[in-house]
């Protein structure tokens, strides 16, 4: 009887840690989805964003990293928050800001600046094919910063209550593949 139940003990531990390991990581299809989990409102009118991508279509020899990055610098010069030397307009993101809720405006004002110091240490590094990458590698940056902030509980009200949405807010990341 001993046997049996130290063997039975040991399949039920490995059983648990399988378990918890698998629910220590997001499984990678469902990486879409969490991107919807912060509710923050975007700053700067999408209409703009549309007509964009569609001016850049146009460009359908390129390839879809050099379309995005001409999508976001359409996209950044006509909200005309982008000079064309790469610097942020802190004024004219202010001005889409003010019409936001007091945390919403400090969260964007924050990654904006944030991102900006930090790209500006890369500027060197920054890409320039038929279009910079500098809007898009700016977005993609505020866009982390937003989505980390949305997680406290200082804007909770901004973040979606799901399953997948509660281990996105616990810390939990992608699966390794």
């Amino acid at each position: 009887m001993l046997p049996t139940t130290i063997l039975l003990g040991v399949v039920l531990i490995y059983r648990s840690v399988i378990l918890v390991t698998s629910q220590d990581c997001i499984d990678r299809s469902l990486s879409a989805r969490m991107e919807d989990c912060c509710l923050m409102p975007k700053p700067f009118p999408r209409n703009v964003l549309f007509a964009c991508s569609r001016k850049i279509r146009q460009l359908s020899s390129a390839s879809p990293a050099v379309l995005h990055w001409c999508k976001m610098e359409c996209y950044y010069k006509e909200l005309g928050i982008l000079a064309d030397d790469n610097i942020l307009n802190m004024d004219r993101i202010r001005q889409f800001l003010e019409k936001m809720d007091e945390r919403v405006q400090t969260t964007y004002e924050t990654a904006y600046r944030t991102c900006e110091e930090s790209l500006l240490k890369k500027k060197d590094n920054v890409l320039k094919a038929m279009c910079g990458s500098y809007p898009a590698l700016m977005e993609d940056c505020v866009k982390k910063i937003v989505d980390e902030r949305c997680k406290d509980d200082s804007v909770k009200d901004y973040f979606f209550e799901s399953v997948l949405c509660n281990q996105v807010r616990a810390g939990q990341t992608l699966c390794p593949t």
